[in-house]
């Protein structure tokens, strides 16, 4: 999985957790996952916040994408484990791709496609339409 996801479309990975507490591990695993050279290197842009919070039982570790389109997942690590983490950033990124591909489609593609679906009857009146009139007729 790891060399399918890329951090690409993504600001900010923000981790907060208390390093020693048990409850900690998936975030702390995913912190080292995320911050790793080969995923860094796929979009160096991206701001890091990794945060260890010592001697602060109190607080609940969590987990917080922040993606280019200004949405933003927000999951506790005490319930989820790494690849659920991964998982739902790459849903956002795929669809953030799609929406990326479907704005960079040429307008024309759509005139390509409706020349199949358009009856040839329609087609002679539009024709007909688009012409200028002729002088002397009304």
């Amino acid at each position: 999985m790891a060399q399918l996801l890329r951090l690409k479309y993504i600001k900010s990975i923000k981790t907060r957790f208390e390093p020693l507490e048990p409850s900690s591990n998936s975030c702390r695993a995913f912190s080292k996952l995320v911050s790793s050279p080969s995923w860094v290197a796929s979009s160096p842009k991206v701001l890091l916040d990794m945060k260890p919070i010592i001697g602060s039982n109190e607080l609940k570790p969590i987990v917080e994408i922040n993606f280019e389109n200004n949405r933003k997942i927000r999951m506790d690590p005490t319930l989820c484990s790494v690849p659920f983490m991964t998982q739902q950033m790459k849903q956002v990124q795929d669809e953030m791709e799609s929406a990326a591909l479907i704005k960079e489609m040429d307008d024309t593609v759509d005139d390509e496609i409706a020349q199949y679906f358009t009856p040839p009857e329609k087609k002679k009146k539009q024709a007909e339409a688009a012409k200028p009139p002729e002088k002397g007729k009304k």
